[in-house]
This record gives structure tokens, sequence and C-alpha cells, in this order.
């Protein structure tokens, strides 16, 4: 019974969570480290909220995993928990839905940046307030008053995860089922966090997909028509609108089950095909949610970490970290798809292991770098697009 397909579902978030735990704390750890390089980046601030709620989310379904769920629920096996440790899980699982308003925001500041050709200065100013208000007012409110109001419970579909519901499970939408012990009035706050957020966040990720790439298919046609090829503008913001629809990309495959079981969970009937495709849904939900920091942060380390990295081993905590470890300091490896971002000269004198490089000063050291090296060409060599104007890279 232990390895049974429905046991299989209530542990893998065991194995799964802590990955994004880690990934989330590895980007913390990053944006702290060089705060006052990152903090005044729009992109890394909200990073810096994805990654705070993926933090709680993750850890919450580590430290309280199945055995928060009440000793006498019937669908679970290792619940040893009571109602209090149901409703304490419930609420910081219900952190999952910041981070899914936060990636949605991400996803429209790539859209403002790479289409609209916004600065990052204005978005700050009418921009990023509403981008943060959001996701922290619906979750705090959604599950302070879920706990106060005893809505959160053990999920029939989701066994050993407790989240807004009544109990007995539908006791309060279905006809035949036990009376109501808790939870009888979950279904407005469910669908206020639930579909309210999940339907319009998709819609937004997916929309933002779609006009960026169109953007930068229109750019490219339009330097095509005119023959100037690939300038370094162009290429600036392919690796913006790429980076974007990573992040994007990563937001559908961690939700997208969640999407399949909200539809298919809600229908009452006993047809085996529906059980099975309930079934895969909620194995793919177990498996995939916990995994949105995993994700975020492969694609926030992608690039920008090993140029960090690569003049001194600045992070030396994220160096201790076994395999890891070797495989930061391994100079091959860390600059390995990484063109034109080494600094040529400034510190050759110094030891590697003895200096460490900051963000300001890669930054100082490839803009002295990139102006030595126009200047060095000849007259004739100077392409037009060099002289233009460039797309703030984040």
């Amino acid at each position: 019974q232990l390895l049974s397909p429905h046991v299989s579902v209530e542990l893998i978030p065991y194995f799964t969570a802590p990955f994004s735990a880690l990934g989330s704390s590895m980007i913390l750890y990053a944006i702290w480290y060089d705060w006052r390089t990152t903090m005044r980046s729009l992109y890394h601030r909200l990073i810096l909220g994805i990654s705070l709620f993926d933090f709680c989310s993750s850890t919450s379904l580590i430290v309280l995993g199945p055995w928060a769920v009440p000793e006498h629920v019937e669908f679970t096996k290792f619940g040893r928990g009571t109602f209090t440790t149901c409703a304490t899980a419930g609420f910081f699982f219900n952190f999952v839905f910041g981070t899914m308003w936060y990636s949605s925001f991400l996803a429209l500041h790539f859209l403002l940046v790479v289409k609209f050709e916004r600065q990052e200065s204005k978005l700050a100013l009418r921009f990023e307030p509403i981008a943060h208000a959001i996701p922290i007012l619906i979750v705090l409110i959604t599950s302070s008053y879920g706990v106060v109001e005893d809505l959160f419970n053990p999920m029939r579909e989701l066994p050993g995860w407790c989240w807004y519901m009544d109990y007995p499970p539908y006791c309060s939408t279905r006809e035949g089922t036990p009376e109501c012990i808790r939870g009888e009035k979950y279904e407005p706050v469910s669908s206020t966090a639930g579909p309210s957020t999940v339907i319009p966040n998709f819609l937004i990720v997916i929309g933002s997909m779609i006009m960026i790439v169109l953007k930068v298919r229109h750019t490219e046609k339009q330097l095509r028509q005119y023959g100037h090829g690939q300038n370094g503008n162009l290429q600036r913001t392919k690796e913006t609108a790429w980076q974007g629809l990573l992040y994007i990309f990563a937001f559908l495959i961690v939700y997208f089950p969640i999407v399949l079981l909200y539809f298919f969970g809600n229908r009452n009937t006993d047809d085996s095909k529906h059980k099975r495709v309930i079934f895969g849904a909620s194995l793919m939900t177990k498996l995939l949610t916990p995994l949105q920091g995993f994700f975020n942060a492969y694609i926030y380390f992608n690039k920008r970490f090993w140029m960090l990295t690569r003049e001194g081993e600045c992070f030396e905590l994220l160096r201790r970290i076994p395999v890891l470890g070797g495989w930061i300091s391994d100079g091959r490896r860390a600059t390995s798809g990484v063109r034109n971002v080494r600094p040529r000269s400034n510190h050759h004198n110094k030891p590697d292991n003895g200096y460490c490089q900051t963000h300001d000063e890669f930054e100082a050291n490839s803009r002295t770098n990139q102006s030595t090296s126009k200047n060095e060409r000849s007259p004739e060599e100077v392409r037009p697009e060099d002289e233009g104007t460039t797309l703030h890279h984040v």
C-alpha cells in the first residue's frame, strides 16, 4: 500500500519542493549579496517578490507536509495533525497564488520593455506599486480570512494538502453528503483565490508571450527589409525577450495542471475515465507546482550568475554546496555560452582567488572595454547601429 499511486501523490512534494525552496533561496541570496545594484532594477524587485512567496509556499510543503492533515481523514495515509496544523499549512500554501500574480506582472514588465520600449524608471512610478500591491493584498487577505473562518481543510483531489474546502468534502455543494463540520462558506473565497486568479493570469502571460514574439519578428523583418541585418539593439531585444519567454514557459508548465484539475474536479461523476483524468491532473499538480522556484533559478542564473562569478569567485556560500560549488568553480563550464563579457585588463594583476568583482565593477569594466574597443576601430569599421540608443537589458 505504501507504493500505491494514491500514496505517491501524497509524497511527491517531499521530493520536488526542496528543489524549489533551494532555487528561490539562491535567488534571494544573490539579490541580497549585491542588493545595492539589484534593488535599483524593477526586474530584480519583481523577482524578489516571486522568490519570497515561492520560498514560503515551498517550505510549507516540506515542513507542513501530509502529516499536517488531521489524523482521522480517511482519504490520506500519513495524516497525523489537527485542523489547526491543516489551517497553518493552507495559509502558507496559499502563497503560491502570490507567486502566480507576481509572475504575471513580470510578464507584463517584459512586454512593456520589449514591445512598448518603456523605461524602468517610468514603470517604477505607476506600474510597480500595482505589481506589488495586488499579490500581497490578495494573498494576505484571503489567507487570513481562510484561517479565521475555518476554510482551510483537507482536499480530496490533492491528498496531503490543505486549502479552501468544506469538510467533509463537498458537503455544501453535493447532495447525499454528510452535514458540514467546517468550511461551508469556502466557495466565494476559493473562487477569488483560485479561478479568479488562475484564469486572468493565464490570459496575461499568454497574451504577453504572443505580443513579445510578434514584436521581435516584426523588428527582424524591418531590419532585413532595409538591409541592416542583425544589429546590437536587436540582439539585446531578443535576449531580453527570450528571458521573458522562459519565465512565461515556466509559468505555463507549473500551473497548467491546476487549471485541468479545477475544470475536471468540479464534475460529480463516477466515470472511470474521468477519475483517471483527475488522478493524472493531481499527480502533475503535485509534481510541477512545487518546482516554480527551481525553474526561476535556472532562468535567473543562466547567464547573469556566471558573468558575476568568473573574474572573482564572489558567491562563496554557493561555492560550498556539493557538486554545485565545483560546477561554479569550473571556469570552462562557467563561461560556456557567454560571449564577450569578460573584462580585459583592469584586474589581471590580481589573483583570481583573492579578488571578488562586484556587479558595479563588472558593469563599469564592460562599458570601458566596449568604449575602448569602439575607439580602436577605424571610422570605416564603425557601424551605424553602434551609435544608436540601447535597450535596457534586464
